[in-house]
């Protein structure tokens, strides 16, 4: 009932599924879209998203960025707050394979944690921290099972 719209694509490809069919598929049916924006500049977004680069198996697809529900600054009433701020990562494996990835960031990130679905930390990951071009840089290696959804938080 009432009107409906929907949109296609076709994706010719050789062999099996790849990360490049499944990549495709996910930018079609969900493109970026950024949420409240402190600021009209659209500058600070791009500026955030410039500080994280993610390396690594195509096969792990980084499909969530978002502050995390129960920091200080952000959280709602009745719910447990956290010192500080944090970003929430929250990534798939793709084709079915175990597959690591690392995250790199600018950002200055004190503790990294994996995390439930609730953000509750559930393991403290280690930090190896670097020097890139006069940058300092961040990075946390992950490894995903088959299919897994993992989420990660990075305290701030």
């Amino acid at each position: 009932m009432g009107r409906h719209t929907f949109r296609y694509a076709i994706l010719p490809h050789q062999g099996t599924v790849g990360e490049t069919t499944v990549r495709t598929a996910a930018e079609f049916n969900s493109p970026v879209h950024t949420g409240y924006v402190a600021s009209a500049d659209t500058s600070i977004t791009e500026s955030l998203l410039s500080t994280l680069t993610i390396s690594g198996s195509p096969s792990i697809v980084l499909d969530h960025i978002k502050r995390g529900e129960d920091d200080e600054d952000v959280s709602t009433g009745g719910l447990p707050t956290r010192k500080g701020q944090s970003l929430i990562l929250r990534f798939y494996d793709s084709l079915g394979g175990k597959a690591s990835t690392t995250i790199s960031t600018q950002l200055p990130v004190k503790k990294a944690f994996k995390t439930n679905l609730l953000e509750d930390d559930l393991e403290e990951l280690d930090l190896v921290h670097s020097e890139v071009s006069g940058k300092k840089v961040t990075s946390i290696k992950i490894t995903l099972r088959p299919f897994e959804v993992a989420t990660y938080r990075l305290q701030l």
